[in-house]
């Protein structure tokens, strides 16, 4: 069984349907509502525990309701959560999600994944160290990200990074990754 560790978003996704996205001041009305799961990083988490993997969470939720609806979704699919912190000030993260014709435009909020600290994953080191893969995407900020992959690098831990949402990176730093 592989070794997985997921290093980043979780946020809480709220999705419309519509026949059309309102113009500028107009309000229309909605087909249908719903909340999912969701941040990449959790995306992706739940989808290597459900392929079998023994996977680790690394990321920050606020203290409010969907934090703790995160985690207990987490736990629910047998992800380790115990570096996952809950921050107080800031909101989980969420994602507003318009769904007209079968495309989807996204406002994505980090609120507390913007929140993860080097400290924090220095006291996950451990759990970095012991896995297989480590798994990281945009969604976190970019300090976090490059050093993480430099660190996995240095240490012979593969990466696999989706450079999702686009951001500026090292050159360098891309080289470092694995997948």
């Amino acid at each position: 069984m592989s070794k997985i560790t997921v290093v980043g978003s979780l946020s809480t996704d709220f999705v419309v349907s519509a026949d059309k996205r309102p113009e500028i001041g107009e309000t229309i009305t909605g087909k249908d509502f719903k909340t999912t799961f969701g941040g990449k990083g959790a995306n992706q988490a739940v989808a290597a525990a459900r392929l079998g993997s023994q996977v680790c969470m690394i990321g920050t939720v606020g203290t409010d309701l969907f934090g703790q609806e995160i985690i207990a979704n987490l736990k629910n699919n047998q992800i380790n959560t115990d570096n996952v912190e809950s921050v107080t000030g800031l909101p989980s993260g969420s994602a507003h999600i318009t769904v007209v014709d079968g495309d989807n435009s996204i406002v994505y909020i980090p609120g507390a994944n913007d929140a993860i600290t080097h400290e924090q994953v220095i006291s996950a080191s451990r759990t970095i160290e012991e896995s297989d893969v480590v798994i990281l995407q945009n969604e976190t900020p970019l300090e976090i990200i490059e050093s993480l992959i430099d660190v996995c690098f240095q240490k012979g831990i593969q990466t696999i990074y989706n450079p999702a949402p686009a951001k500026q990176i090292k050159q360098e730093t891309i080289e470092k990754v694995t997948f």
